[in-house]
């Protein structure tokens, strides 16, 4: 059994190397604990980032299927939460209330005042540069929003001692966030709305609590995942630790020697798995995380192993002389 979360101590953390073909791999795994009853995969419940990875893992199982037709687990992305999806519904998992603005909206209202703050500054540009504009900002926006960065700390930027005399780019760059982070959210309370954001991390909470309640006996996997954002970090580290639940963490580089793990910061690519691992699992060590079992040859594990060297921090390469 591959799967066998209820015999190892939480929290339960699968993982692949970098470079394998991740749903195949997966879907190989599930097989192999359930290809002798194939109707207990429709209790699994299969948690994915995105309707992109939800059509992959799909696609996978269409591959590897044993025989030609068979019921696929519950597959849900969590980029698209919602609580009228019936997956959803089922765990019993409430409404948020205020609906959220299409991405389409939002971009139009940003650049609504973007174009009015270059006015005030008396540098207007067309409503082409407006959009350009704010198609920048709403990907900042998001960010902030997920890190809860508030309008208070970004007013509070231009003075801060790292931008002492830095560029005066940096100091307009930070005066348009505060305001689009004060005047956005004014916005969404006019009109009775929740940031899109706010909205899936308060549904991925509920999310979370319900899964957690213990009603649910199958399978629980969250599959694919990064972990960059505070929110998705709570729920895999939720997942994570169901007696039920597992997390399967794609490309986790388990090669790296340990003075090398210890040296990486962002942007390195093993940098939101080292994040994950020290805070949202307090400190859980790599060397714990089991590796799902695939077949490669020679060539493969030698390609793997020259990544790792490549993408190894330069304070970890001191003894290769």
């Amino acid at each position: 059994m591959i799967f066998d979360v209820k015999t190892g101590s939480a929290p339960h953390i699968y993982a692949l190397p970098p470079g394998r073909p991740f749903f195949d791999d997966l879907v190989r795994a599930i097989l192999a604990d359930y290809g002798d009853d194939l109707s207990a995969l429709t209790a699994i419940r299969i948690f994915v980032p995105s309707k992109r990875a939800v059509r992959s893992l799909k696609e996978s199982f269409a591959r590897h299927a044993p025989r030609g037709v068979m019921l696929l687990p519950r597959i849900t992305a969590t980029a698209d939460l919602s609580e009228d999806d019936p997956h959803i519904l089922a765990l019993g998992v409430g409404a948020v209330g205020a609906a959220a603005p299409s991405p389409a909206v939002k971009r139009l209202k940003i650049a609504g005042i973007y174009s009015r703050a270059m006015v005030a500054r008396e540098d207007p540009v067309t409503w082409y540069g407006a959009l350009r504009g704010a198609s920048e900002l709403v990907r900042t926006s998001d960010q902030l929003t997920e890190y809860s960065v508030s309008a208070e700390a970004l007013r509070s930027l231009p003075e801060a001692e790292a931008l002492e005399g830095g560029a005066e780019h940096w100091r307009e760059v930070s005066s348009l966030l505060s305001l689009v982070s004060e005047q956005y959210p004014a916005w969404l309370a006019e009109q009775g709305l929740v940031d899109l954001r706010e909205r899936r991390a308060h549904l991925l909470r509920q999310l979370s609590e319900a899964l957690a309640s213990g009603d649910q006996h199958g399978l629980i996997l969250a599959a694919g995942f990064m972990g960059t954002s505070p929110s998705s970090q709570d729920f895999l580290a939720k997942v994570a630790s169901l007696p039920n639940g597992a997390v399967v963490v794609p490309g986790l580089d388990a090669a790296m020697s340990d003075a090398a793990w210890d040296a990486i910061e962002a942007p390195h690519p093993q940098a939101s798995y080292k994040e994950f691992f020290e805070k949202a699992l307090d400190g859980f060590a790599r060397s714990e995380a089991r590796p799902l079992p695939f077949e490669e040859g020679a060539a493969g594990t030698a390609r793997r192993e020259l990544l790792s060297l490549a993408l190894t921090p330069a304070e970890a390469t001191g003894d290769w002389a």
